[in-house]
């Protein structure tokens, strides 16, 4: 785990500041139900659309002083960074208006903020950790600055085959623009913000198909990081609900340049390891660079996130409240490295803007003979958006 930037303590005060600030100065959506038989369990809450510059949602409690209880202040916590975040977005938007008249319609940004904890146990040293986990997700929209411009806060690492943990804890938040140029195609490039930052900028072609039954999404993904090199992701995943059952067959293929540097390092360890001991050097002659995936996943949902994004789609994240695994196996174009399984449910926690998560994982690894390692994460999600209700 590297260490939290210090923009982001100072964005935290700031924001704290102002939310204390709206508390002095002050003194839905309801996801239905699936249809019997729907591929989508259940459909995503419809989005109020306002053409002003005015804030979508307004606080229905004064503030946070004149709440009676803990309800009441969650929901004033809620509406008021709600307000905040679209009257500030709406007023660097406005900057870029030229003509009143011709306003672009102001789409409202969509904020997500997971905290977790991890407890880890490591079979192979018998060791057992414990650490903080960060996942967040942001969609900033400034429609008069540039048609189809958006601004992205992320801590997913877009270098992550499905089955594997895209939340890579608090390694660097992303912060980027994206731009869809072309239908079904995104372009974003930004910052990796860490104590040392990096650059990234990628490309990814991911269309939505209907295949009688089955929904397929295939994904092509061509990237590249100051830190890691170049890396092309190919991956194909299909989604069928049954009732509210859902199961998703995800396969994929990823050329890396740090697999490669990975895999030269490991040829030379295992040349030196039969040098020193007499024996012919190992063979080098096979594809270098090569990481694969093979994940199934199957659960039960009564409500979904409003999320499209494959890797969430992939690890089942765009459960809102609901339970199922996933089973991944995971390698190089010369053997297997590694299976997991991990088992996940998310639920109310309060309204629908707040849930728990419970998820608990077992891998095991050819680099640790096999032996079994264990993990739980315990965390919540907020949605701070949308209307109190969410």
């Amino acid at each position: 785990m590297t260490d939290f930037p210090r923009f982001y303590i100072a964005y935290a005060a700031l924001f704290c500041a102002g939310m204390f600030q709206a508390a002095l100065a002050e003194d839905a959506r309801t996801a239905p139900t699936p249809e019997t038989g729907s591929a989508m369990p259940a459909t995503q809450a419809a989005a109020t659309v306002s053409d002003t510059h005015h804030p979508i949602i307004f606080t229905n409690t004064n503030s946070w002083f004149a709440a009676t209880n803990w309800s009441q202040r969650l929901d004033w916590f809620h509406d008021t960074a709600n307000v905040m975040s679209e009257q500030n977005i709406q007023q660097a938007d406005s900057w870029f208006i030229a003509d009143p008249t011709n306003r672009a319609p102001f789409k409202p940004a969509k904020f997500r903020l997971g905290l977790q904890i991890e407890t880890d146990y490591d079979a192979n040293t018998n060791k057992l950790a414990l650490r903080p986990l960060a996942d967040t997700e942001s969609e900033v929209h400034l429609p008069n600055a540039e048609k189809r411009l958006r601004l992205t806060i992320s801590t997913l690492d877009p270098m992550a085959l499905p089955g594997q943990d895209s939340n890579q804890g608090m390694s660097g938040f992303r912060v980027g623009l994206k731009q869809g140029t072309l239908k079904d195609i995104d372009t974003s490039f930004g910052v990796r913000l860490k104590w040392i930052p990096s650059i990234y900028a990628n490309i990814a072609w991911d269309p939505h198909y209907k295949l009688c039954a089955w929904d397929v999404y295939p994904e092509q993904k061509i990237g590249w990081e100051s830190d890691d090199g170049a890396y092309e992701t190919t991956s194909l995943m299909l989604n069928r609900w049954v009732n509210r059952w859902v199961i998703r067959p995800i396969a994929s293929l990823k050329l890396s340049r740090a697999r490669y540097k990975a895999d030269m390092d490991q040829l030379d360890q295992e040349r030196q390891a039969a040098a020193a001991a007499g024996l012919p050097p190992p063979d080098g002659d096979y594809l270098k660079g090569w990481d694969w995936e093979l994940t199934l996943l199957s659960g039960y949902a009564n409500e979904l996130i409003d999320e499209s994004v494959f890797g969430r789609l992939a690890d089942g994240s765009d459960v809102a409240r609901g339970g199922g695994f996933r089973f991944s196996v995971l390698g190089g174009l010369r053997i297997v490295e590694s299976y997991n399984l991990t088992f996940l449910y998310r639920g109310h926690l309060y309204k629908q803007w707040l849930y728990y998560l419970i998820k608990p994982n077992v891998s095991w690894q050819e680099a640790n003979d096999w032996k079994a390692n264990y993990s739980l994460i315990l965390g919540i999600d907020m949605l701070i958006y949308g209307t109190k209700e969410r």
